[in-house]
Order: structure tokens, then sequence, then C-alpha cells
């Protein structure tokens, strides 16, 4: 299980998606589409006033994107859960990226 907040998480999705990949995300934090993004949503509804009601989710916190991290090129999804856990589409994937996902320690979904 990999969580959008986990130390490693960026790099364990960077082991599949490749250098470039993680290189884009460091150069542009704020496409809603990449993983900051994410994280910075994540962060901001365990801080803000709302950190304990259940009923707003963290999602709300988003601004764009249609709630995933895109991989290299656009074609993996990565699928944050209300409980932070990310999961990486099966249906957006073949087998042997199935495959790398679950080394790294993701759920499929």
């Amino acid at each position: 299980m990999v969580k959008i907040d986990d130390a490693d998480a960026l790099d364990r999705i960077a082991a599949i998606e490749g250098q470039a990949w993680l290189d884009l995300q460091h150069r542009s934090k704020e496409n809603p589409y990449g993983f900051f993004h994410f994280l910075a949503a994540w962060k901001a509804k365990l801080e803000g006033e709302l950190a304990h009601d259940p009923e707003i989710s963290w999602k709300e916190y988003l601004e764009g994107g249609d709630g995933a991290i895109y991989g290299a090129g656009g074609y993996h999804r990565y699928v944050v859960s209300d409980a932070g856990v990310i999961g990486f589409s099966s249906f957006h994937a073949r087998e042997e990226n199935r495959a790398k996902a679950l080394a790294e320690g993701f759920d499929l979904v």
C-alpha cells in the first residue's frame, strides 16, 4: 500500500513512469493531473479547519483535473482514495505495467 503522503510515494510512481515523468512533476507542480497538486490538496484538508469533518472529502480541495494523477503520456492513472491510498488503474495499463505497480506496492483499482 502506498499513500499520497508517504515519503517515497513520488519515487514509487517514478519507478513505473520514468525519469522524464519525474522531472516534469518537479517542473510543473501546479499541473492538475500531477502528483504535487494532489499532495497539496491532501495536506490542505489535513491542516485545514475542516480536517475532522468526515463529510468533507480532501478531493474538494482539488482544483481542476479529473481526480487522477496521470502517468507519462497520460496513459496510466493513479487514483487516490479518501484514505490517501494511491491505487493504480488496471483499466489504463497493460499487464506488464500492472505487475510493475504491484511490485512497487500499489493496489490495483
